[in-house]
C-alpha cells in the first residue's frame, strides 16, 4: 500500500483494523533490522513529504515522515539550523524510519541518537485514531490506545522491580524504551524506537540546533588496535563530534576506493571530526586531537582542515557497501550486517575473535565501528566460494 497523505493512512489503518490484517510500515528500507519486510501489508510511507519551514525562534521543524534525513537538513539549513543525527544512510533514510529505529550516526558520540531530538509525533494508532503526542504536553486520554496504556501498562512498568535497561549501556536497541519512558514519563520516548508496532508515524517534530560554524577532520592510522582504542577515547574526551574506527579488514579493501594513502601495516584507522565556531577554531580543535593521537601511538596522521579534503576522508567510510560490491566480477557481498556493542577495553580482543571465527568458516568479514555509541558492523564475503552470482 502506498498512501499519498495522512488521511490515506487513517483510511488504510481503519480498514486493516476492521479486517484483522497486520500492517508493516516502511520508510526507504535502509535499516538493517528487517523491520520493513513481512507477510502482511507493507505500508510505504515515502509519499508523506509535506513540511513547514523551520522555525528559527523555537528551533523546531515539522516534517512528513517520508522525507529523507538529508533533505530535512537542507530545509533546516534555510533557517540557519541543523538536525544533528546523521546516519551514514542519511541520503535515503527517512525521518519515519529513523524515529522507528531510534537511529544514530557518526556524530552520536556528541549528540546522541534520534530519541533526544524528537519533540512530537503525529500518530495513527491501531484502531485508526489520530493524534499528536508531544513532549511535555497533556496526553489525548480520550483515545482508547492511550487510555489503555495509562490504565494497564504504565502502573505495571512503574511498579516493576525488574531491570528495564542494561547496566552501563549507552544506547538500548532491543525491546521497547520502557526505561526511557519511566525516567521521563513522556510517551514520545516510548514511541521512538518502537519500529512501527505501537503506531504509524505520519509527521514528526524535530528539535534543531544552530548550524555548525566549521568542521575539520582527521584520518589517523595505527599499527595496533589497542593504540586506536586509546586514541578514540582521547578524541571523545576532547569533544570530537564524530569518531569511527575502521579495522584492517575494512582498510584492506578501502585502498582501492580512495586516493588517500593507507599504510599496509595499519591494523586500524580513526575518522575523527572536530568542530569550531570558525574555520580557525575547528582547525585548532583538530590539531589538538591530532596531538592526542600521536601521543597514543599513531602511525600516520592526515589533517583535513577544509571541506573538499574532509569529504574525501569521510568518503572512505560511506563507500563501504559500494566498495564491497565491486570486489569481484562474479561475486556479490552477502551484506549480512550484524550490529553489536563492546566495552572499549575489550574491543581489540573482540575484533580478533571475530576474525578468527570467520576465518574458520572461510569467510571474510569487513568491520567498521562507531566509538561513543555502541555500534559496530560486519559485512561478510565468502573467502573462496560464491553465495550469489550476479545475474543469477
Amino acid at each position: 500500500a502506498v498512501p499519498l497523505d495522512a488521511d490515506d493512512v487513517v483510511t488504510l489503518v481503519r480498514w486493516a483494523y476492521a479486517n484483522g490484517i497486520p500492517l508493516i510500515p516502511r520508510g526507504s528500507g535502509s535499516s538493517m533490522g528487517n523491520g520493513a519486510v513481512g507477510e502482511w501489508v507493507i505500508v510505504d510511507l515515502g509519499q508523506l513529504r509535506t513540511y513547514a519551514p523551520a522555525n528559527a525562534s523555537t528551533a523546531r521543524m515539522i516534517c512528513g515522515t517520508g522525507i529523507e534525513r538529508d533533505r530535512a537538513e537542507q530545509i533546516a539549513n534555510q533557517a540557519a539550523l541543523s538536525f544533528p543525527v546523521d546516519p551514514s544512510s542519511g541520503a535515503f533514510a527517512t525521518l519515519g524510519g529513523m524515529v522507528a529505529c531510534n537511529a544514530a550516526g557518526a556524530r552520536s558520540v556528541r549528540f546522541g541518537a534520534t530519541r533526544a531530538w524528537i519533540t512530537g509525533l503525529e500518530c495513527i494508532f491501531a484502531d485508526g485514531t489520530r493524534a499528536w503526542i508531544r513532549r511535555g504536553a497533556a496526553l489525548p486520554t480520550e483515545l482508547p490506545t492511550v487510555e489503555r496504556f495509562l490504565r494497564d501498562v504504565a502502573p505495571r512498568v512503574l511498579a516493576s522491580t525488574d531491570p528495564l535497561a542494561h547496566v552501563g549501556v549507552r544506547k538500548e536497541s532491543s525491546g521497547y524504551a520502557l526505561a526511557a519512558w519511566r525516567d521521563s514519563r513522556d510517551l514520545v520516548d516510548l514511541l521512538v524506537g518502537s519500529e512501527g508496532t505501537l503506531a504509524l508515524f505520519v509527521n514528526v517534530e524535530l528539535r534543531l540546533i544552530p548550524m555548525r560554524g566549521a568542521t575539520a577532520s582527521l584520518f589517523v592510522t595505527f599499527d595496533t588496535l589497542e593504540a586506536a582504542v586509546v586514541a578514540a577515547g582521547e578524541a571523545t574526551r576532547l569533544g570530537a563530534t564524530a569518531v569511527e574506527l575502521l579495522d584492517k579488514t575494512f582498510l584492506d579493501i578501502a585502498r582501492s576506493a580512495t586516493p588517500i594513502t593507507i599504510p599496509e601495516s595499519a591494523e586500524g584507522a580513526l575518522l575523527i571530526e572536530a568542530e569550531g565556531d570558525s574555520e580557525r577554531g575547528a582547525a585548532d580543535h583538530m590539531r589538538q586531537m591530532a596531538e592526542a593521537c600521536r601521543a597514543a601511538g599513531a602511525a600516520s596522521v592526515l589533517e583535513a582542515p577544509d571541506g573538499p579534503m574532509e569529504s574525501q576522508i569521510w568518503a572512505i567510510r560511506h563507500a563501504a557497501s559500494p566498495t564491497l560490491s565491486r570486489l569481484h566480477p562474479y561475486l556479490s557481498s552477502m551484506q549480512v550486517v550484524e550490529d553489536g556493542a563492546v566495552p572499549p577495553a575489550q574491543f581489540p580482543a573482540y575484533v580478533r575473535g571475530v576474525r578468527a571465527a570467520f576465518a574458520a568458516q572461510r569467510m571474510q568479514p569487513r568491520c567498521w565501528h562507531r566509538c561513543g555509541t555502541p555500534s559496530r558492523w560486519r559485512s561478510l564475503r565468502p573467502r573462496s566460494w560464491p553465495l550469489t552470482r550476479r545475474g543469477s
